[in-house]
């Protein structure tokens, strides 16, 4: 099989993928899989590269055995080139099948891709959430979709990826010293929404200095509420809310909000469509599999579960205000 051929329907993959919007879509785009499966396969070599790559690697030997520098440096050299070039156009083929489970995944669990500038929507956040105050440089958000629960309630789910810097002193075998900066990259995942009139309760967050905890030494250990005043905590966190939060929302990292009832939460990074482990085409009956029968995210129901809580337990306590 060509390259030229595989170029082509992995372009042509990439093309169905990014104009995909329901799972009827997912569908012809796996039969045209099967297809080019059943016709040429993906499991394959390609003569021209390998017999360069062969090439490079007895002219190295050669060029070892016989002491010609030129010949060795030449030979090195060509095989790294080709090395990189042949891992590049594979990340890029492997980066374009995951997308195609990603939207997949992206469908099922009705997430739709939003347009958006990282770095200038990160400035707006780091205004209303401390969350977003985290890192030395290269803020921004990486990923951004809109959704709804099943209440109706819309939701973004964000991705934000930022950079901590460090000094490290390095010594030597001499015991010259030297200090280097270290660059560490984190990513954090989790939902924004509103709820107007839900305010003035925390979970690990600092926005509030009040403590309160709970009956249970579980739930105060895992989840650090803070509040404007006790009462409107104790009157949120019931028996039945707390006895959830233990045993339906362990992924729950955090829970911010602002006067205004705009929300934050961050969760386990597995709320994310791009974090699921697709199998390779290669194995292209279990790739089909994956790609016809995608996953729901259970840390994104999750998500979706804590907002209708926070909703109906606001909307109850309207009620009963009425």
């Amino acid at each position: 099989m060509s390259t030229n051929l595989l170029n082509a329907h992995i372009d042509e993959l990439k093309q169905l993928s990014s104009i995909a919007t329901t799972h009827k879509d997912i569908l012809d785009i796996s039969n045209k899989v099967k297809i080019f499966n059943a016709e040429h396969g993906y499991s394959y070599q390609q003569p021209i590269i390998l017999t360069f790559l062969l090439l490079s690697v007895a002219s190295s030997l050669v060029g070892f055995v016989s002491g010609i520098p030129t010949l060795l440096l030449y030979s090195i050299v060509s095989t790294i080139i080709f090395s990189c070039v042949f891992l590049f156009k594979g990340a890029k083929k492997k980066k374009i099948v995951n997308q195609l489970v990603f939207k997949s995944v992206e469908i099922k669990n009705k997430l739709l891709t939003q347009t958006f500038d990282g770095r200038e929507l990160w400035r707006e956040l780091r205004k209303k959430f401390p969350l977003f105050n985290c890192g030395d440089e290269s803020q921004e958000i990486t990923q951004l979709y809109s959704s709804s629960t099943n209440d109706g309630i819309e939701f973004q789910l964000y991705e934000f990826k930022y950079v901590d810097v460090r000094e490290v002193e390095e010594e030597d075998s001499d015991g010259n010293k030297t200090t280097k900066e270290e660059r560490t990259t984190y990513y954090v995942a989790g939902i924004i929404t509103e709820i107007k009139d839900f305010q003035g309760v925390t979970i690990n967050s600092g926005r509030f200095k009040t403590k309160w905890n709970s009956a249970s030494k579980n739930f105060n250990k895992r989840f650090k509420v803070k509040c404007n005043n006790e009462i409107s905590a104790a009157k949120f966190f019931t028996p039945s809310t707390i006895l959830a939060f233990e045993d339906s929302y362990k992924d729950l990292l955090s829970l911010d909000v602002t006067e205004e009832g705009e929300i934050c939460m961050s969760f386990n990074n597995k709320i994310l469509p791009s974090n699921v482990k697709v199998k390779s085409i290669k194995k292209t009956n279990e790739f089909i599999q994956q790609l016809e029968n995608p996953i729901e995210l259970k840390v994104l129901t999750q998500a979706k579960a804590v907002v209708n809580l926070i909703s109906n337990k606001t909307n109850s306590k309207l009620k009963r205000l009425v």
